[in-house]
Protein backbone atom coordinates (compact mmCIF):
# COMPACT_ATOMS: atom_id res chain seq x y z
CA UNK A 1 0.00 0.00 0.00
CA UNK A 2 1.48 3.02 -0.78
CA UNK A 3 0.00 6.77 0.09
CA UNK A 4 -0.03 9.72 -2.73
CA UNK A 5 -0.38 13.77 -1.63
CA UNK A 6 -2.47 13.80 -4.84
CA UNK A 7 -4.53 10.26 -5.47
CA UNK A 8 -4.74 8.81 -1.98
CA UNK A 9 -3.91 5.42 -1.33
CA UNK A 10 -2.77 2.70 -3.94
CA UNK A 11 -2.85 -0.75 -3.81
CA UNK A 12 -0.39 -2.74 -6.11
CA UNK A 13 2.07 -5.45 -6.24
CA UNK A 14 4.74 -3.45 -7.30
CA UNK A 15 5.90 0.45 -6.63
CA UNK A 16 8.67 2.25 -9.10
CA UNK A 17 9.58 5.27 -8.03
CA UNK A 18 11.23 6.94 -10.78
CA UNK A 19 10.81 10.32 -9.44
CA UNK A 20 13.94 11.93 -10.78
CA UNK A 21 17.44 13.36 -9.12
CA UNK A 22 15.73 15.01 -6.30
CA UNK A 23 13.68 12.01 -5.51
CA UNK A 24 11.42 11.95 -2.74
CA UNK A 25 11.25 8.22 -2.36
CA UNK A 26 15.21 8.18 -2.46
CA UNK A 27 14.99 10.55 0.84
CA UNK A 28 12.80 8.19 2.73
CA UNK A 29 14.06 4.88 1.13
CA UNK A 30 17.38 6.25 2.25
CA UNK A 31 17.78 9.58 4.00
CA UNK A 32 21.43 9.47 4.01
CA UNK A 33 21.68 9.17 0.64
CA UNK A 34 22.59 13.09 -0.66
CA UNK A 35 22.85 14.44 -4.23
CA UNK A 36 26.53 16.09 -4.41
CA UNK A 37 27.47 19.09 -6.84
CA UNK A 38 29.48 18.01 -9.73
CA UNK A 39 31.18 21.38 -10.38
CA UNK A 40 29.82 22.60 -13.40
CA UNK A 41 26.12 23.81 -14.46
CA UNK A 42 23.50 23.67 -16.97
CA UNK A 43 22.61 26.45 -18.86
CA UNK A 44 19.44 25.31 -20.87
CA UNK A 45 16.88 27.18 -23.15
CA UNK A 46 14.27 25.65 -25.72
CA UNK A 47 13.34 28.01 -28.82
CA UNK A 48 10.19 27.47 -31.08
CA UNK A 49 10.70 26.08 -34.05
CA UNK A 50 8.40 28.49 -35.72
CA UNK A 51 10.52 31.66 -34.32
CA UNK A 52 13.91 30.08 -35.70
CA UNK A 53 15.68 31.47 -38.34
CA UNK A 54 15.33 28.99 -41.62
CA UNK A 55 18.72 28.10 -41.81
CA UNK A 56 19.05 27.53 -37.86
CA UNK A 57 16.71 24.68 -37.99
CA UNK A 58 18.50 23.26 -40.95
CA UNK A 59 21.85 23.44 -39.64
CA UNK A 60 20.20 21.39 -36.15
CA UNK A 61 17.82 18.94 -38.17
CA UNK A 62 17.83 15.05 -37.67
CA UNK A 63 20.87 15.35 -35.51
CA UNK A 64 22.26 15.55 -32.33
CA UNK A 65 24.58 18.41 -32.05
CA UNK A 66 27.59 18.88 -29.94
CA UNK A 67 30.11 21.29 -29.59
CA UNK A 68 33.47 22.16 -27.70
CA UNK A 69 33.55 25.23 -26.46
CA UNK A 70 36.77 27.68 -25.86
CA UNK A 71 37.10 27.60 -22.05
CA UNK A 72 36.32 24.26 -21.56
CA UNK A 73 33.22 22.24 -21.02
CA UNK A 74 30.57 22.05 -24.40
CA UNK A 75 27.08 22.72 -25.38
CA UNK A 76 24.58 20.24 -27.11
CA UNK A 77 21.58 20.84 -29.20
CA UNK A 78 18.38 18.63 -30.69
CA UNK A 79 14.61 18.94 -31.31
CA UNK A 80 11.96 18.03 -28.82
CA UNK A 81 8.21 18.09 -29.29
CA UNK A 82 6.54 21.33 -28.77
CA UNK A 83 3.32 22.43 -27.48
CA UNK A 84 0.91 19.82 -26.98
CA UNK A 85 3.40 17.19 -28.16
CA UNK A 86 4.07 17.88 -31.65
CA UNK A 87 6.57 16.78 -33.83
CA UNK A 88 5.35 18.43 -37.14
CA UNK A 89 7.58 20.06 -38.81
CA UNK A 90 7.41 23.85 -37.68
CA UNK A 91 6.09 22.82 -34.16
CA UNK A 92 8.77 21.69 -32.76
CA UNK A 93 11.22 23.11 -30.45
CA UNK A 94 14.59 23.68 -30.24
CA UNK A 95 16.40 22.42 -27.28
CA UNK A 96 20.04 23.43 -26.02
CA UNK A 97 21.82 22.51 -22.93
CA UNK A 98 25.61 24.31 -22.78
CA UNK A 99 27.75 23.07 -19.76
CA UNK A 100 29.56 25.55 -17.49
CA UNK A 101 32.27 25.07 -14.71
CA UNK A 102 31.39 26.86 -11.99
CA UNK A 103 32.80 26.57 -8.22
CA UNK A 104 30.45 25.99 -5.29
CA UNK A 105 30.72 29.54 -3.22
CA UNK A 106 30.32 32.68 -4.20
CA UNK A 107 29.65 32.34 -7.84
CA UNK A 108 27.47 29.68 -7.71
CA UNK A 109 25.19 31.86 -5.49
CA UNK A 110 25.30 34.40 -7.73
CA UNK A 111 23.87 32.33 -10.78
CA UNK A 112 21.10 30.78 -8.42
CA UNK A 113 19.81 33.78 -7.42
CA UNK A 114 16.08 34.63 -9.68
CA UNK A 115 15.58 38.41 -10.09
CA UNK A 116 13.69 38.89 -7.11
CA UNK A 117 16.40 37.82 -4.84
CA UNK A 118 15.64 35.04 -3.88
CA UNK A 119 18.95 32.38 -3.70
CA UNK A 120 17.47 28.70 -5.32
CA UNK A 121 19.21 25.33 -4.30
CA UNK A 122 19.02 23.77 -7.41
CA UNK A 123 17.67 25.27 -10.44
CA UNK A 124 16.47 29.21 -11.67
CA UNK A 125 13.32 28.54 -13.88
CA UNK A 126 12.74 30.26 -17.34
CA UNK A 127 11.53 34.06 -16.79
CA UNK A 128 13.10 34.12 -13.11
CA UNK A 129 16.71 34.71 -14.40
CA UNK A 130 17.86 38.55 -14.20
CA UNK A 131 18.52 40.55 -17.00
CA UNK A 132 21.83 41.10 -16.37
CA UNK A 133 22.47 36.98 -16.19
CA UNK A 134 20.97 36.12 -19.58
CA UNK A 135 22.79 39.29 -21.27
CA UNK A 136 26.12 37.77 -20.09
CA UNK A 137 25.50 34.07 -21.17
CA UNK A 138 24.33 35.60 -24.52
CA UNK A 139 27.72 37.26 -24.38
CA UNK A 140 29.66 34.68 -23.33
CA UNK A 141 28.23 32.32 -26.46
CA UNK A 142 29.36 35.08 -28.80
CA UNK A 143 33.35 34.58 -27.57
CA UNK A 144 32.83 30.30 -26.71
CA UNK A 145 30.68 28.73 -29.22
CA UNK A 146 30.28 27.77 -32.81
CA UNK A 147 28.48 30.92 -34.50
CA UNK A 148 24.94 28.59 -35.32
CA UNK A 149 24.71 27.73 -31.44
CA UNK A 150 25.49 31.22 -30.63
CA UNK A 151 22.76 32.83 -33.10
CA UNK A 152 20.98 29.96 -30.95
CA UNK A 153 21.68 31.10 -27.51
CA UNK A 154 21.43 34.47 -28.84
CA UNK A 155 17.61 33.64 -29.97
CA UNK A 156 16.31 32.18 -27.02
CA UNK A 157 13.77 33.99 -25.31
CA UNK A 158 13.97 32.53 -21.54
CA UNK A 159 17.21 30.68 -20.62
CA UNK A 160 17.37 29.07 -17.36
CA UNK A 161 19.78 27.34 -15.46
CA UNK A 162 20.54 24.24 -13.26
CA UNK A 163 23.00 22.79 -11.08
CA UNK A 164 24.36 19.41 -12.20
CA UNK A 165 24.46 16.68 -9.25
CA UNK A 166 26.13 13.62 -8.91
CA UNK A 167 23.55 10.59 -7.19
CA UNK A 168 24.92 7.14 -6.47
CA UNK A 169 22.66 4.43 -3.98
CA UNK A 170 23.65 1.48 -2.81
CA UNK A 171 20.78 -0.58 -3.68
CA UNK A 172 18.11 -0.31 -5.60
CA UNK A 173 15.29 -2.76 -4.55
CA UNK A 174 13.11 -2.55 -1.19
CA UNK A 175 11.36 -5.23 -0.94
CA UNK A 176 8.84 -4.34 -3.50
CA UNK A 177 9.83 -1.20 -4.39
CA UNK A 178 12.58 -0.32 -6.37
CA UNK A 179 14.11 3.09 -7.76
CA UNK A 180 14.70 3.55 -11.55
CA UNK A 181 16.30 6.45 -13.98
CA UNK A 182 18.03 9.08 -12.08
CA UNK A 183 16.15 8.09 -8.47
CA UNK A 184 18.81 5.91 -8.34
CA UNK A 185 22.37 6.86 -10.52
CA UNK A 186 22.98 10.41 -11.86
CA UNK A 187 26.25 9.36 -13.36
CA UNK A 188 28.42 11.06 -15.58
CA UNK A 189 29.03 12.09 -18.61
CA UNK A 190 25.95 14.07 -17.77
CA UNK A 191 24.73 14.42 -21.49
CA UNK A 192 21.19 14.16 -22.00
CA UNK A 193 21.06 10.48 -20.83
CA UNK A 194 18.26 10.78 -18.41
CA UNK A 195 15.51 10.00 -20.48
CA UNK A 196 17.58 6.81 -22.27
CA UNK A 197 18.43 5.50 -19.02
CA UNK A 198 15.49 5.48 -17.23
CA UNK A 199 13.81 3.81 -20.43
CA UNK A 200 16.67 1.70 -20.22
CA UNK A 201 16.36 0.70 -16.65
CA UNK A 202 12.62 -0.44 -17.56
CA UNK A 203 13.22 -2.28 -20.29
CA UNK A 204 15.78 -4.41 -18.07
CA UNK A 205 12.75 -4.37 -15.53
CA UNK A 206 10.25 -5.67 -17.37
CA UNK A 207 12.80 -8.46 -18.83
CA UNK A 208 13.51 -9.72 -14.87
CA UNK A 209 9.46 -9.73 -14.63
CA UNK A 210 8.68 -11.56 -17.76
CA UNK A 211 11.80 -14.21 -17.13
CA UNK A 212 10.55 -14.70 -13.70
CA UNK A 213 6.94 -14.62 -14.31
CA UNK A 214 4.97 -16.67 -10.78
CA UNK A 215 7.46 -15.06 -8.38
CA UNK A 216 6.88 -12.96 -6.18
CA UNK A 217 7.94 -9.24 -7.11
CA UNK A 218 9.54 -9.42 -4.17
CA UNK A 219 12.39 -12.02 -5.61
CA UNK A 220 12.53 -10.70 -9.00
CA UNK A 221 13.83 -7.44 -7.63
CA UNK A 222 16.01 -8.94 -5.15
CA UNK A 223 17.30 -11.29 -8.30
CA UNK A 224 17.09 -8.54 -10.61
CA UNK A 225 19.31 -6.06 -8.69
CA UNK A 226 21.88 -8.67 -7.80
CA UNK A 227 22.47 -9.49 -11.61
CA UNK A 228 23.33 -5.83 -12.09
CA UNK A 229 27.21 -4.65 -12.20
CA UNK A 230 28.47 -2.30 -9.87
CA UNK A 231 26.64 1.31 -10.03
CA UNK A 232 30.17 2.71 -12.47
CA UNK A 233 30.05 -0.34 -14.89
CA UNK A 234 26.22 0.17 -15.87
CA UNK A 235 26.97 2.98 -17.96
CA UNK A 236 29.19 1.29 -20.09
CA UNK A 237 26.80 -2.10 -20.43
CA UNK A 238 24.05 0.29 -21.25
CA UNK A 239 26.03 1.97 -23.82
CA UNK A 240 26.70 -1.20 -25.35
CA UNK A 241 23.26 -2.60 -25.37
CA UNK A 242 22.23 0.55 -27.08
CA UNK A 243 24.60 0.18 -29.93
CA UNK A 244 23.39 -3.07 -30.39
CA UNK A 245 19.82 -2.17 -30.25
CA UNK A 246 19.55 1.41 -32.10
CA UNK A 247 17.73 1.50 -35.13
CA UNK A 248 19.61 2.23 -38.46
CA UNK A 249 19.83 5.87 -39.70
CA UNK A 250 17.80 7.10 -36.67
CA UNK A 251 19.98 10.53 -36.37
CA UNK A 252 23.28 12.25 -37.01
CA UNK A 253 25.79 13.24 -34.39
CA UNK A 254 27.65 16.08 -35.46
CA UNK A 255 30.44 17.48 -33.35
CA UNK A 256 32.36 20.53 -34.08
CA UNK A 257 35.28 22.86 -32.83
CA UNK A 258 34.89 26.83 -31.74
CA UNK A 259 37.78 27.56 -32.77
CA UNK A 260 37.87 26.31 -36.10
CA UNK A 261 36.98 29.51 -38.75
CA UNK A 262 35.67 27.08 -40.93
CA UNK A 263 33.75 24.90 -38.61
CA UNK A 264 35.32 21.90 -39.53
CA UNK A 265 33.27 19.00 -38.70
CA UNK A 266 35.78 15.98 -37.09
CA UNK A 267 32.76 13.70 -36.85
CA UNK A 268 29.87 13.76 -38.97
CA UNK A 269 28.19 9.69 -38.88
CA UNK A 270 24.98 8.26 -39.57
CA UNK A 271 24.24 6.47 -36.22
CA UNK A 272 23.29 2.50 -37.39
Amino acid sequence: MARFAECGEVEADLLVCADGSHSETRRRLMPDVEPRYAGYVAWRGTLEEEHAPPGLVRFFDQSLTFCETRSGGHILCYFIPGHGAATELGRRRLNWVWYVNVLEGPELDRLLTDRTGELHGASVPPGMVPADLTAEVRADAAGELHPRFVELVQATPDPFIQIILDVVVPRMAFGRTCLLGDAAFVLRPHAAAATAKAAADATYLAAALAADRGRRPRETLGRAARRLPSPHARPARRGRALRRDRPTAAAQVKTYRSLDADCRTYRDTAIG
